[in-house]
């Protein structure tokens, strides 16, 4: 990125994804057992209470090809949902574009959205704590 100068940036990569979810996510998630899963919505059961990410991996692949591994996580209404997105200009980072974060209503990641998910194992499932959704990112 571009300190001030408003270029457009170009489309990011998974990879880029997974770590501006990282970046996002304070330190402090990683007490208490907490575990950090980024990848694409698959499925969303509001009246199931599950919210279903595919993740990329694990590496490496005997043959080649890319392997996804789905994660299914319980969703209660103490899970917190935030939604990122690009500044239109210069953010307060005083970086062009830089990513800003906002409340989000619950539900609100849908299929094909980026979404990095904090959670705990509670009785054998993972309970998401947060969710944040990547904004304007649909596939």
């Amino acid at each position: 990125m571009t300190r001030g100068s408003g270029r457009p940036h170009g489309r990011m990569g998974f990879g880029i994804w997974m770590m501006v979810g990282v970046l996002l996510l304070g330190a402090s998630a990683w007490a208490g057992g907490m575990s950090r899963h980024s990848g694409t919505v698959a499925a969303v059961d509001p009246a199931g209470g599950t919210l279903v990410v595919e993740e990329v991996g694990p590496w490496p692949t005997g043959n080649g090809e890319t392997v996804t591994t789905r994660r299914t996580f319980a969703v209660t209404p103490a899970t917190e949902f935030v939604r990122v997105s690009r500044a239109p200009g210069v953010a307060a980072s005083g970086w062009s574009g830089d990513y800003v974060q906002s409340p989000a209503e619950p539900w609100s990641a849908a299929p094909g959205q980026h979404v990095t998910v904090e959670a705990v194992r509670e009785d054998g499932r993972l309970r998401a704590v947060r969710v944040t959704v990547v904004a304007g990112d649909r596939s």
